[in-house]
């Protein structure tokens, strides 16, 4: 353990070398304590360290962002060093606007992608913005000096065009394989469109001609009717985001098409209604949701009527939080619900309950103590505790 802590703090002491020359140096660190019970009591603690270090007119930077994990309750001191990201970026090197990444990244290029170790190039032209990229597909919680065993390789590209008033144009490609086999192979279109007044228009429409069926389409669309009154319509026919076998296995792969309508409204200065109906067609379910909720700036109070099924249940939201001193914050959120209507969760007629204090004594530190309790149909009382300790600069 006090390796990784050694680890963590080394990376401090050279990034702050960066800053002696002629580098800025930006980021944060916090430390992190989470005690709750399964069959015994865990107490696990986590830092985390995310940074920036850019040349003085950001043509050079390296970024990062990096957790250690410890279970202190564990025999075994199960400790896990992570870097969830951690790449070179060069700006303004082909030409301006230009773009080049090198390393572990998040890209999300007109479609769901996710994390990639390889490289990534931005090239405006003109009206026109070309991107590419290529690289192994990574386990979110793989380590850098593992070499990854699945072979999955990516490669895909997208052209945008700005050239039309008020619109943005996306066209894209995207290649997974695994093990020299191919997985998908998406080609899309996104629109987004703001040219009549008040209006705004979003339109997807990916393929997969890999396995010859629609990947994704979407529609939305949300208009200001009035200073206080705004509604808005979306529809969504989707195969998940992922495949089969994926790192991400707690989804299925199902279909599934929603169709949503809803409005908002002003009451008063500072306080909105809103309702919001959604229907849920699966390939042998469907489900009704019903939802309402009044928000203001220091919370909100929600209701949600679910049918379908899994059977019939009204549930309830509350979050609310309000500053007692100058930089300390009291918060509390409640959620009950039977089911949701895209997956039966096993926490079915669950209670989960959250206090919370924040503390700022200054810009550049916070601390945050939280208490949680859950009541379902495995335990009758679960009770868990947070604490953060947060410094950026």
């Amino acid at each position: 353990m006090k390796k990784k802590i050694i680890t963590l703090f080394a990376v401090l002491g050279m990034t702050s070398l960066t800053f002696a020359q002629g580098f800025t140096f930006h980021g944060g660190v916090r430390n992190s304590l989470y005690s709750f019970e399964r069959k015994d009591t865990h107490t696990r603690m986590y830092q985390t360290l995310h940074f920036s270090a850019a040349s003085d007119r950001q043509r050079m930077s390296l970024k990062g962002s990096m957790r250690m994990l410890s279970d202190l309750g564990s025999g075994d001191a199960e400790n896990r060093f992570r870097a969830y990201s951690l790449f070179l970026q060069f700006r303004d090197v082909l030409n301006k606007g230009s773009e080049i990444r090198l390393g572990r990244q998040f890209l999300h290029p007109g479609t769901v992608l996710g994390s990639l170790d390889g490289a990534f190039i931005k090239l405006p032209v003109a009206d026109f913005g070309v991107h590419a990229y290529a690289g192994n597909e990574t386990d979110y919680l793989s380590r850098l000096d593992e070499s990854n065993p699945s072979g999955r390789l990516v490669l895909g590209g997208m052209i945008d065009y700005k050239g039309l008033k008020a619109t943005r144009l996306e066209g894209l490609f995207l290649h997974k394989t695994q093990d020299d086999q191919t997985l998908w192979q998406i080609v899309g279109l996104n629109a987004f469109n703001r040219s009549v007044n008040h209006l705004t228009v979003n339109l997807q429409a990916h393929y997969d001609t890999q396995n010859e069926r629609l990947h994704r389409l979407y529609a939305f669309a949300r208009h200001k009717t009035s200073d206080r009154l705004r509604i808005f319509a979306g529809y969504k026919a989707q195969y998940p985001q992922i495949y089969a076998d994926s790192y991400f296995t707690i989804f299925q792969i199902e279909k599934v098409t929603q169709l949503k309508l809803g409005a908002s409204y002003e009451i008063l200065p500072g306080y909105n209604l809103s309702g919001q109906i959604q229907q849920l067609a699966f390939e042998n379910d469907s489900a009704s949701r019903l939802l309402f909720d009044i928000t203001s700036g220091n919370g909100s109070l929600g209701f949600i009527y679910e049918s379908g099924y899994a059977g019939d249940q009204v549930g309830v939201m509350f979050d609310y939080g309000i500053d007692i001193i100058n930089s300390l914050m009291l918060s509390m959120y409640v959620d009950y619900s039977k089911y949701r209507a895209v997956e039966i969760y096993e926490y079915d007629n669950q209670l989960a309950n959250a206090l919370r204090l924040s503390y700022s004594p200054g810009k550049r530190w916070s601390v945050d103590v939280e208490y949680q309790w859950l009541q379902n149909r495995f335990k009758e009382q679960d009770s868990r505790f947070l604490n953060h300790l947060s410094y950026r600069w």
